[in-house]
């Protein structure tokens, strides 16, 4: 049975509980699911029936360590959780904790993998990548929105780890890895352009500078960012989808009530958050998965079933 971690923080954490009665309503047996949060705090955020006050009684709510008393309660129970992973106590952490926070206090725990200086967050974003294990997905990495590098030994550790994750778990045989940049050329850029240069003599799956829109075109496998571009590129993709949407169902498909069901239909399966709202943290001790900062009841409960499949053996 998996021992699996939930604790709240993100854009909306009144929702995330919502999501976890969620799950624990589909999938009680193969989980031990653990509400990391402070009873009292639950209890008054909350207003639960009696369905969801036993799909709690299956899980079990706990408060952290008295030795976390100076801490918010989002971050003891996540400092509690990391603890316990460190102490291989726990199979996985998810948290839509921000990445500031998260990375605080894996450093504090311990977590660190020899030879890799900084962990990596990846997820899968949709492209038009063909590919015999991936088609329609390629992969961007960095370390969320807030805790921006520069270092090249950062950017060769993310390289490394990325790889082997995708050739693990994903099945690849080769992993072209680019670095996120909006020229394909060098020069506009000094520090980047050392990591391009760091990179280039030892990597031989590096390929250079990969810009949005060859991304989207699906000439790379994996896209490794700094902060800075990798959390305003994944706001603007966002950002865009919706406009480009939005322009849809009013302009081209207005009065064509059949014709707008379809396209929703397709975005909400193509694009949605449940899919692709959900980053693996590699180059850490133990398994830790953030979910999108504004992951909603939808997503929460989709990302607690997906880690269960992932800790069975199932690609993420």
């Amino acid at each position: 049975m998996a021992k699996v971690v939930v604790n709240f923080g993100g854009d909306h954490p009144d929702v995330i509980m919502g999501g976890v009665l969620d799950a624990i309503g589909a999938k009680t047996k193969d989980l031990q699911l653990i509400i990391s949060a402070d009873p009292l705090e639950l209890s008054n955020l909350y207003q639960f029936g009696s369905s969801e006050r036993d799909a709690i009684a299956r899980a079990m709510v706990v408060e952290p360590p008295v030795k976390y008393k100076d801490l918010p309660t989002e971050e003891a129970a996540l400092a509690w959780a990391l603890e316990l992973l460190r102490e291989e106590k726990l199979d996985a952490l998810i948290t839509p904790t921000n990445s500031k926070t998260l990375f605080y206090h894996w450093a504090r725990a311990g977590l660190g993998v020899t030879g890799i200086k900084r962990p990596l967050l990846i997820g899968p974003m949709p492209t038009s990548r063909i590919h015999e294990m991936d088609s329609g997905l390629s992969w961007v990495g960095d370390i969320g929105a807030v805790t921006s590098t520069s270092d090249p030994e950062v950017f060769l550790g993310w390289l490394q780890v990325a790889t082997t994750f995708l050739q693990d778990e994903r099945g690849y045989k080769v992993v072209r890895v680019a670095l996120g940049h909006i020229a394909t050329e060098k020069g506009r850029d000094p520090e980047l352009d050392a990591v391009f240069d760091y990179l280039a003599k030892r990597a031989d799956n590096f390929v250079g500078y990969c810009e949005p829109a060859n991304f989207f075109d699906g000439a790379v496998d994996v896209v490794l960012s700094d902060s800075r571009r990798g959390n305003y590129f994944l706001k603007a993709v966002e950002g865009c989808g919706k406009q480009i949407l939005k322009e849809l169902l009013e302009q081209v498909f207005r009065g064509d009530e059949a014709g707008a069901k379809r396209v929703m239909r397709f975005f909400a399966g193509r694009y949605a958050y449940a899919r692709f709202g959900l980053a693996r943290m590699l180059g850490s001790q133990g398994k830790i998965y953030r979910m999108h900062g504004g992951a909603k009841r939808p997503e929460v409960a989709e990302a607690i079933p997906k880690v269960l499949r992932h800790l069975g053996g199932l690609p993420l």
